[in-house]
């Protein structure tokens, strides 16, 4: 074990020691990382992983902005071992980016506040897009005794054995953002299909037939990304304009194809195709796709017309500012809640939530004769 792994376990005995000895009350404020790092003069980065496994232990729970509390009727025996039930009232959020990052501060709070509401805390995971990571932290945090969880799957078919077995033992699960194919477990996720339907029929309708689709992930393993795939088909296909694949791009991918190509020489072919309009895979796609624009002096939108996904933040500042499909994460974190809650409590649940999404109309679009 390494120094650093050794001082991160002692802040972990010694609030373990202090919550057995009775130094705190059900939900009185536990010292904050800042004052765990300056008494064991260590970096805050360590005091967050002592803090991060009691809460997932769930001897703690965190409201963002306020701090660290002890959870009612989650005791610690003297001798350190764990009373069984300590996750009661308990569930977890995983995540599979981090936590504080885009706009999943949305999904959490509104989970929250319907979790608090009905007496539910809500506990913060990061399976740091790792699919064994991921499968850990449900199987430790189902062993730990948790009411129920919130998952938001990297992928959407990885491990798809551990949660059909999950649900045949009807332990309260909602996925977020996925459709777990041939799994009936309970389900969150925003209209891609159509969002990107409307985004490729407002390209269309502004006179483009020449729209390339750049994504950057495997459509085949990502269920929102292949669904944002399949509308773009049917706008094009509904307005008489074929499926083109030479403008169907995988960045990365083609990257990896010649060590000549790079993504500034597949946009300069993708233009001397007359290629007049790119649909993205999300926001922060279009934005790489607009530096890189930039680089090789491609003017936005009189050269080329981009829409992105999400309608994050910067899109609204972004130069040209983003078209754009705003997904509602605030509903899609409410929902995610209220499905969890009812699955514990016995109460029926809709398998299947699709969350609408709305355009956000801005200046990356150019209409064309």
């Amino acid at each position: 074990m390494g120094a650093k792994s050794k001082l991160y376990q002692v802040i972990i005995n010694y609030l373990e020691k202090q919550i057995a000895d009775g130094a705190y009350d059900n939900n009185v404020k536990l010292p904050t990382e800042a004052e765990l790092s300056k008494l064991f003069n260590v970096s805050r980065i360590t005091a967050q992983r002592a803090l991060d496994e009691l809460e997932m232990r769930g001897f703690i729970y965190r409201k963002q902005g306020s701090g660290s509390y002890l959870n009612e009727n989650n005791k610690l025996k003297a001798d350190g071992l764990y009373m069984s039930g300590i996750h009661e009232n308990n569930i977890a959020l995983i995540l599979p980016y981090d936590i504080l990052g885009g706009r999943f501060n949305e999904i959490i709070q509104n989970a929250a506040g319907v979790l608090e509401k009905r007496g539910y805390h809500l506990s913060l995971h990061n399976s740091k897009t790792n699919i064994m990571s991921e499968r850990e932290l449900i199987q430790k945090l189902i062993a730990s005794g948790i009411s129920g969880i919130i998952l938001y799957p990297q992928r959407d078919r990885a491990n798809m054995d551990l949660l059909y077995n999950i649900w045949l033992e009807k332990f309260p699960v909602v996925v977020i953002d996925k459709k777990i194919t041939d799994i009936p477990v309970c389900s969150v996720y925003s209209d891609n299909f159509t969002g990107s339907y409307l985004l490729t029929k407002e390209l269309v309708k502004n006179g483009h037939t020449r729209i390339a689709c750049f994504y950057y992930l495997d459509f085949t393993d990502v269920f929102s990304i292949r669904q944002r795939f399949f509308g773009y088909c049917a706008a094009l296909r509904e307005n008489g304009i074929p499926v083109d694949y030479r403008y169907v791009i995988n960045f990365y991918d083609k990257l990896f194809e010649s060590e000549n190509k790079t993504r500034e020489s597949i946009l300069k072919e993708l233009l001397d195709s007359d290629v007049t309009a790119v649909i993205t895979q999300n926001d922060y796609a279009a934005f790489d796709l607009i530096n890189i624009c930039n680089q090789i002096n491609i003017d936005i939108p009189d050269r080329l017309s981009i829409v992105g996904f999400d309608n994050v933040p910067q899109s609204e500042y972004s130069n040209p500012p983003l078209t754009t499909a705003e997904q509602n994460f605030a509903s899609i974190g409410k929902s995610a809640a209220e499905a969890v809650i009812a699955q514990i409590e016995k109460k029926p649940c809709l398998p299947e939530q699709i969350i609408p999404v709305s355009i956000i109309y801005r200046q990356s679009i150019k209409k064309i004769n």
